[in-house]
């Protein structure tokens, strides 16, 4: 597991250095603050979950 500075790394690093998992840690501090704001505004947590997983899956590259 690494950390990245951009998603594009996090693409491409699984690709080329053999990384299991490559996380960019803007993005996981995005989520993780989304999913704390939905729960604040009443969403309930599977649904916040739920939400934050379909982000995570996006590919906006």
């Amino acid at each position: 597991m690494v950390r990245t500075h951009t998603d594009d790394e996090a693409i491409h690093l699984p690709e080329t250095a053999g990384v299991g998992l490559a996380l960019t840690g803007e993005r996981e501090i995005a989520i993780s603050i989304s999913h704390f704001a939905l729960q604040q505004l009443g969403i309930e947590a599977v649904d916040a979950h739920a939400t934050t997983e379909r982000l995570r899956a996006r590919d906006d590259g």
